[in-house]
């Protein structure tokens, strides 16, 4: 442990009446431990109430928290994304700033990146929420979510996590792509695991998710699975469809054609051309979209922005 050098990142947000007691807790953790270096970045997502001066007060007694404070709210993912860019060491810790995450497990996430894995999620196998609003929705999305990006976790959306800061970059973060992370890491060859970790009922506050933030999580699974299979190869996504619609729509035509040669019905008595038309010209279209969509890819990897490949980093 002497060795270890940690960033602990923590998104919060309008967390004013617990705040002081989550971060006190985390010190306690961390200090007990005894790293090598540690830092406490903590990203004020817009708050409205006075979470961010006692983040400030704090950091005045605990010279290792860095308080960061967001222009206005962004979302979880964009405050996350904020103290990734502010890391200095490569093992890095998310976590939630509302008290239900307990720090007691951050050094069970750690020793278990020791043992060989890029990042290990938290599973809140005993969760402490209501059934409706939060784990019902919270299921479906983990199910989802394993089903569509193939990496099997129980629990995507525990925002207690450990990374190695080299699993994690190379992608945006935004949206709700936070809780996608494992997804992502595994696509560039990370090793993934899962430990159960404690969950606390929250104490002060209320959360700031519900069900209402569902659809959202299944459009981004949407975006997650398109860009794990087609990222570098938009032309099969885009060029696919394409010859699908403009298949359908050549076929159509062809048959009010041939309908119109054996009399058996003429063009104004079937909506086959015009809906074949119509699908002939969106299938080109997309195909073509497609192909600027490539060529766009080969100028940003000509200019060497952007690699085909990764390089295994040692852990």
């Amino acid at each position: 442990m002497d060795e270890l050098e940690i960033s602990v990142i923590l998104p919060v947000l309008n967390e004013g009446e617990c705040i002081t007691s989550v971060l006190e807790e985390l010190i306690n953790v961390l200090e007990n431990q005894r790293y090598k270096n540690y830092e406490v970045i903590v990203v004020d997502d817009g708050s409205i109430d006075d979470t961010f001066e006692k983040i400030v007060q704090i950091s005045q007694s605990w010279k290792k928290v860095q308080p960061i404070q967001l222009a206005r709210n962004f979302g979880q993912s964009a405050a996350m994304a904020c103290g990734f860019d502010h890391a200095q060491y490569d093992l890095i810790v998310a976590m939630d700033s509302d008290g239900q995450n307990n720090p007691d497990d951050i050094p069970r996430l750690i020793t278990e990146i020791n043992e060989g894995f890029d990042c290990v999620s938290g599973w809140r196998k005993n969760r402490k929420d209501k059934n409706i609003s939060r784990k019902i929705p919270s299921n479906l999305a983990n199910r989802l979510i394993s089903s569509w990006t193939k990496v099997k976790l129980n629990d995507y959306g525990c925002t207690l996590k450990a990374y190695r800061k080299n699993a994690i970059k190379g992608f945006p973060i935004y949206g709700e792509i936070h809780r996608f992370l494992p997804a992502y890491a595994s696509l560039q060859g990370a090793k993934i695991s899962e430990i159960i970790v404690d969950h606390r009922e929250r104490k002060t506050g209320k959360s700031k998710y519900g069900i209402g933030r569902t659809y959202r999580v299944i459009l981004d699974i949407l975006v997650a699975r398109a860009q794990a299979q087609f990222a570098m190869r938009p032309i099969h996504l885009l060029g696919g469809a394409g010859l699908i619609f403009s298949f359908f729509g050549i076929f159509m035509i062809s048959s009010s054609i041939l309908m119109k040669i054996l009399r058996i019905s003429d063009f104004v008595d079937t909506p086959l051309p015009t809906v074949g038309g119509f699908l002939t010209i969106f299938g080109m279209q997309m195909i073509l979209i497609g192909l600027l969509a490539e060529f766009q890819l080969r100028l940003v990897m000509r200019e060497g922005k952007l690699k085909p490949y990764l390089l295994k980093t040692k852990s």
